[in-house]
């Protein structure tokens, strides 16, 4: 947005208008952007509904707060025509990085970025990265001693006894790691997780995932919270499943988020989380557009 311009149309309006709105055309944009920064999606979408000009400046700050080209670009150099290659594989992005993204954090180049998608995408998904980017896939720890070309383990997907299972207890059918090196000091690779699934990628982060905080995910479209209020106001998850708690006494991802100033709460007999008929599609989630 052109800062001076819109000053210049609105300045001659400048007896009538708030306070708030008279020191946002008057302040450096970066300065705005600053102060937006401490406000909620809610409070934007408040402050964005009180007036034209405050909505031109939420605007222009969720453009640039939430913009999933510039979030993707350490691994992607053409983040557009890794999108296209999401609405053409249907995959998704979620976990740790997701979170991320709707906080408003950079990305974390020293952690995965874990894409799901199912078997029919995972070939050109996999093909995309080695072929364009530079990754080299890595192997997992593994009991086989033999090692077969990537397509190879693709094709053969369907043939396998995890597959006939529909991927077990997680639902996951394979996994495919890739790497590629980084300049940036202390996180020497850059790596993707190619994480195949036997259902839609969303189901099985609703129905699969150990907790509501991490019931986030990112298309080629937008991305979606289903429980925002918890996780980005209150910064409280709640357990799943009883099978994520493990036989533990702490698992260790309570223990990692935790260190990232989540609470759990285990006990409540009046979660804070809402408890209804859920869809991806309702009002109580969160939705960013993104700009095609």
């Amino acid at each position: 947005m052109d800062h001076t311009r819109v000053s210049r149309r609105v300045l001659p309006l400048i007896r009538s208008i708030s306070f708030l709105e008279r020191f946002l055309l008057t302040s450096p944009l970066k300065l705005c952007h600053h102060i937006l920064g401490f406000l909620s999606k809610p409070d934007l979408v408040s402050l964005g509904c009180s007036s034209s000009i405050c909505k031109e400046f939420v605007d222009v700050y969720s453009r640039v707060a939430w913009n999933i080209d510039a979030y993707l670009t350490p691994w992607f150099d053409d983040p557009q025509i890794f999108r296209s290659l999401m609405a053409f594989t249907g995959a998704v992005i979620s976990g740790s990085q997701a979170l991320r993204f709707f906080d408003r954090l950079p990305p974390d180049t020293c952690r995965d970025l874990d894409i799901f998608v199912r078997p029919a995408g995972a070939m050109s998904l996999c093909t995309y990265l080695l072929g364009r980017h530079g990754y080299v896939r890595t192997s997992r720890p593994s009991d086989i001693d033999e090692t077969y070309p990537i397509i190879t383990d693709i094709l053969s997907l369907s043939s396998t006894k995890r597959f006939c299972r529909g991927g077990g207890a997680q639902g996951i059918i394979a996994v495919f790691d890739f790497e590629k090196p980084q300049p940036e000091a202390g996180c020497p690779n850059l790596k993707v997780q190619i994480i195949v699934v036997a259902q839609h990628p969303v189901h099985h982060i609703v129905y699969n995932f150990h907790s509501t905080i991490v019931i986030n995910y990112v298309t080629y479209r937008e991305a979606v919270s289903v429980f925002p209020k918890t996780t980005f106001l209150k910064r409280v998850g709640y357990v799943t499943s009883r099978r994520s708690l493990g036989n533990a006494p702490k698992p260790s991802w309570i223990v990692k988020y935790e260190k990232r100033g989540y609470t759990f709460d285990l006990h409540s007999r009046h979660p804070s989380v809402e408890l209804a008929d859920r869809s991806t599609g309702d009002n109580r989630c969160w939705r960013i557009a993104f700009d095609s």
